[in-house]
């Protein structure tokens, strides 16, 4: 007995995009057509969908979708942030990964993270026009810094820069600077940033 096309494993996966996701969940008119929509979610998450998964999650109240999309940031949190997915965030999804708990910084270097958000703000600046130098990206970031969870954060750093994502090679140490005023250390001594 052969099976259809449409009954094989990754057959429907690969057609339904997460934009088909949302526009099932506004029209879901029951708590069980919602949570049918976040299981099946949940089975073709990856790398490119994610982000868009949890805004959809976030938008429709899908606690088990947002769950699941947040877990799997957590364990592949280099692919979902480095990918062009994740600058196309808006700042609520962007502060709702940095805050939910996720352990983000157990799993991925606490330099990508930050990496990944001045990418992020430069994304957001060069869609606005404005120039992406230091000073823009330090103002966009500063509403978002202070959810950073970097507990293995230590001082001094050197700055490393990353493709194309640091204009300004002092930028990683202005923001560093900026998070380590709200950061609460573990240690009993923390050692300034700048000597």
């Amino acid at each position: 007995m052969q099976r259809s096309p449409l009954m094989r494993p990754n057959a429907i996966t690969r057609g339904i995009s997460s934009l088909d996701i949302e526009d099932m969940c506004s029209k879901a008119t029951t708590d069980e057509q919602r949570i049918a929509i976040s299981k099946y979610a949940l089975r073709i998450l990856d790398r490119h969908n994610t982000c868009s998964l949890l805004l959809t999650s976030h938008k429709y109240h899908l606690t088990k979708l947002r769950d699941g999309c947040l877990r799997f940031i957590s364990e592949r949190g280099e692919e979902v942030l480095t990918g062009p997915a994740f600058r196309a965030l808006n700042e609520d999804a962007v502060a709702i990964i940095l805050t939910a708990g996720t352990g983000l910084a157990s799993y991925v270097d606490e330099m990508i993270i930050l990496d990944a958000l001045v990418g992020w703000a430069e994304h957001h600046l060069n869609q606005r026009g404005l120039p992406s130098d230091s000073n823009h990206v330090s103002s966009v970031l500063s509403s978002l810094l202070y959810k950073v969870e970097l507990p293995h954060l230590k001082a001094p750093l050197s700055p490393r820069r990353r493709s194309n994502s640091l204009e300004d090679p002092i930028l990683l140490s202005l923001l560093i600077g900026e998070y380590e005023l709200n950061y609460h250390c573990n240690e009993k001594a923390f050692v300034p940033f700048m000597e």
